[in-house]
């Protein structure tokens, strides 16, 4: 049931973070270094060469779509980027503890699937329709705040980066 659940959750979220130049890229390189530092730990040669594989087009991709972007992600390569990294999650993180298998993925993917059910609360609690777009995404909220995007960009980047720490961390203490 968490499966059928995240896959499609994972790939919507990663869709929902498409709203600045570079965010939905940068978001996904972050939790594929993470999906492959967990490879590398646990010696999954396969998932290794997959990441590292999927980490240099997205950072390819990035170079082109950061602010101010020359080339543009789109609905269909986000949506891609979220189904991969929702399946290559799943699949990184089955031999472990069952508590902490579930755990890992989303704390790696924490940004995308917090302001996604902040969204989901959010247009839930105005009576507004789910899938309505607004303008309260944490990255809205930073821009208005006063940042530029490519600052806005980097804070969730930094704040990516923590949450990924983070799931490597989960991983090592549930191993030790």
């Amino acid at each position: 049931p968490f499966t059928r659940l995240w896959i499609p959750g994972g790939s919507n979220a990663m869709n929902l973070s498409d709203g600045l130049d570079g965010r939905a890229g940068g978001v996904a390189l972050i939790a594929i270094a993470t999906i492959f530092a967990f490879s590398v730990t646990r010696g999954e040669p396969l998932m290794i060469l997959f990441t590292a594989a999927l980490a240099g087009a997205v950072l390819g991709f990035l170079f082109y779509n950061f602010n101010p972007a020359s080339i543009f992600m789109g609905d269909t390569g986000s949506m891609f980027l979220g189904f991969v990294l929702a399946v290559s999650a799943v699949r990184t993180h089955q031999k472990g503890s069952t508590a902490v298998a579930m755990l890992v993925p989303i704390v790696a993917l924490g940004l995308p699937i917090g302001d996604t059910l902040l969204s989901i609360a959010r247009r839930a609690v105005r009576g507004e329709p789910l899938f309505h777009s607004d303008r309260g995404h944490v990255h809205h909220r930073l821009v208005a705040l006063g940042l530029s995007q490519r600052q806005t960009v980097l804070v969730l980047y930094g704040l990516c980066v923590l949450l990924g720490a983070a799931a490597v961390g989960l991983t090592r203490a549930s191993a030790g």
